[in-house]
């Protein structure tokens, strides 16, 4: 999923900067720039045992919500969408339909 995306970003404007994607066992990420030295981490992990639910998360920036929130309207394989600040996620609370 994480490719996808990166390659949806590079594939925008060519001022899109993305790091590889790195590995591990439970998640996955990158980091994207659209200037000079403002890297912004996107990291997915699977969620519970049902296969093809994540949890995308990245750290406050509104535009970086925009964007992912651009990339998912256009990605409707993907499912249904969820936004989620870090209390409500660790909280259990319901989430919203937008990133704002």
């Amino acid at each position: 999923m994480l490719e996808r995306f990166r390659l949806w970003l590079t594939g925008q404007q060519p001022n899109y900067r993305t790091t590889h994607i790195k590995r591990s066992a439970s998640s996955a990420s990158f980091s994207f720039s659209w200037t000079e030295n403002g890297f912004h981490e996107v990291t997915a992990n699977p969620i519970g045992d049902v296969p093809g639910r994540w949890l995308l998360q990245h750290a406050g920036n509104i535009t970086v919500s925009e964007i992912i929130a651009e990339w998912l309207k256009g990605a409707g394989e993907l499912g249904a969408v969820q936004w989620y600040s870090q209390e409500e996620w660790e909280r259990g609370l319901p989430g919203q339909a937008r990133p704002w």
